[in-house]
């Protein structure tokens, strides 16, 4: 497989989605066209710093009691407090912790 990343400008996000005949048909093709040239398909992914901190904040506002922002993986909530309580356990706990120190200040 191959990938096309880029930033989420205007004109890359529209020469994206002249791939596909509808926001519908990107998303349930996860972006994800066949490969003219090879074997495999083509992936497009936009803005990783960006879809990163989209992530961490909904995250943030994940919560037990199931609103439109609870993440679930095979049927478990995932919560901030989750990946909080690694991080600390990890910086308190590991001979070589995994987080960056970095993190604290974020």
């Amino acid at each position: 497989s191959h990938a096309c990343l880029c930033d989420g400008g205007q004109a890359n996000r529209d020469f994206m989605m002249g791939h596909f005949g509808s926001k519908e048909e990107a998303i349930s093709r996860n972006f994800t066209i066949d490969n003219l040239y090879g074997e495999g398909g083509y992936s497009f992914i936009m803005d990783p710093p960006h879809n990163i901190k989209k992530l961490r904040n909904n995250l943030e506002k994940s919560t037990p009691t199931g609103t439109a922002r609870s993440f679930r993986h095979r049927g478990k909530q995932i919560l901030w407090a989750h990946l909080k309580d690694s991080y600390l356990h990890d910086k308190t706990n590991a001979r070589a912790p995994v987080t960056s120190p970095r993190i604290k200040d974020h």
